[in-house]
Order: structure tokens, then C-alpha cells, then sequence
């Protein structure tokens, strides 16, 4: 394949049409790809499971997660997360229970 232009021709109008024809609209699945790109895969939903999981599987009291220590851990990882509070995990925790 060979791309050819004037030397003198510094145009992007091309460019700019395949842009705007392929770039792609915001969607959840391109909201997804530029979270992961920048190296963040966080969501609460998926933290929420994973310190359910945790809390169980190591055996943590349900009180662990309000620990200060842990939670500026947490936050340093990302300022955003949303850290549930030990009432949360507990009720989480019960309800797993019950429909297992």
C-alpha cells in the first residue's frame, strides 16, 4: 500500500473526516476501554464484591473495612472509591448467606 500527497500539501482535512466517521460515540464500552488505558478498572459495584469476598474468605471481622488505615489505603488507590460502611458488608455478607 503506498500513500501518496504533494510535498507542499500539510491539509488534515482527511484526517479530521476519519475522525469524526470513526471515532467512536461514548458508550459504557468506550467509557470501559478509556478507564482501563489510564490504568483504572475501579467500579463500586466490583469493589463491593471483592471486599464481600475478602471479608469472608480471610475470615476479617465486618468492622475491618471502617479501619482508618485501610481506608487510607483504599483512597490513595483512588480517591473516588466509595468504601462501604461495615453495616453494608454485614448486610451483604447475611444475604449471600441466606441464598446459599
Amino acid at each position: 500500500m503506498t500513500i501518496t500527497h504533494h510535498i507542499n500539501n500539510s491539509s488534515t482535512t482527511n484526517l479530521h473526516k476519519h475522525v469524526l466517521h470513526c471515532a467512536p460515540e461514548d458508550s459504557a464500552a468506550t467509557t470501559k476501554l478509556k478507564t482501563w488505558a489510564c490504568g483504572n478498572t475501579y467500579t463500586h459495584e466490583d469493589f463491593q464484591t471483592g471486599i464481600v469476598s475478602w471479608v469472608v474468605n480471610k475470615c476479617c471481622p465486618f468492622a475491618i473495612i471502617e479501619d482508618e488505615e485501610l481506608c487510607a489505603l483504599f483512597l490513595m488507590l483512588d480517591p473516588q472509591v466509595e468504601i462501604p460502611s461495615h453495616h453494608l458488608v454485614q448486610h451483604d455478607i447475611m444475604h449471600l448467606y441466606e441464598i446459599t
